[in-house]
């Protein structure tokens, strides 16, 4: 008899409670909220994470030298932060134009202009410095990113699935599954997981989606 691995159920508070988004009609509907918002970081950021599965430490702390000369099939050498893995980069057509929409249409402040990253953040206040998300010369911080998106997701029905910024790296996998790259490349080339059973969860692969391929079998 066949043996299967359960995966690790999940606990309240940790990763795996946030959702790929797996509707290209949701996908398409936030990147056009995103994409008449002031803040266009917000925008520039969401594009990414989708299509490159980066987490979002290794986004904000992207250089505006990254950006310079970018061109649609480039290949980018990068390194995890969390991991230390590295990873090649595969620059597409929807990174190059969000990165010029971005370009052209962001209000850029006195502080970006001075900062050496592409999400520079706000000034903070001496006062409270310590405590700020960001700095004048820092990146764009992860709370200060989930803070947008939750805004959003108040307006939005979307809400019924537990959206983030980490909603994007996790899309990015599933989309890569529906194209049917082998799970074992996304888990251990893509995601470093240490078992398959780790990835069909982060990706929300349930029982359903089995049954799904199961009613199309037909010998």
């Amino acid at each position: 008899m066949a043996t299967t691995e359960k995966a690790p159920s999940p606990k309240k508070g940790i990763e795996t409670f946030v959702s790929p988004m797996k509707d290209r009609y949701v996908i398409g509907k936030l990147k056009q909220q995103l994409k008449v918002q002031s803040d266009l970081r917000m925008y520039l950021i969401a594009i990414l994470g989708m299509n490159t599965g980066l987490r979002i430490i290794d986004i904000v702390t992207m250089k505006k030298s990254f950006f310079i000369n970018i061109k649609v099939g480039d290949q980018v050498k990068v390194t995890e932060q969390k991991t230390g893995n590295k990873r090649i980069l595969h620059i597409n057509k929807a990174i190059v134009e969000a990165y010029e929409y971005f370009m052209a249409n962001h209000k850029f402040t006195d502080n970006w202009k001075k900062s050496e990253y592409i999400f520079a953040g706000r000034k903070a206040s001496n006062k409270h410095e310590n405590h700020m998300a960001v700095t004048t010369a820092s990146k764009l911080s992860k709370e200060a990113i989930n803070d947008a998106f939750k805004a959003l997701n108040r307006k939005d029905e979307r809400k019924k699935k537990n959206y983030s910024s980490h909603s994007f790296r996790k899309t990015f996998g599933y989309f890569l599954y529906k194209d049917n790259v082998p799970i074992e490349i996304i888990s251990q080339k893509i995601y470093g997981h240490k078992s398959l059973a780790i990835t069909l969860l982060y990706l929300d692969i349930c029982d359903d989606t089995v049954i799904g391929y199961l009613e199309n079998l037909n010998i």
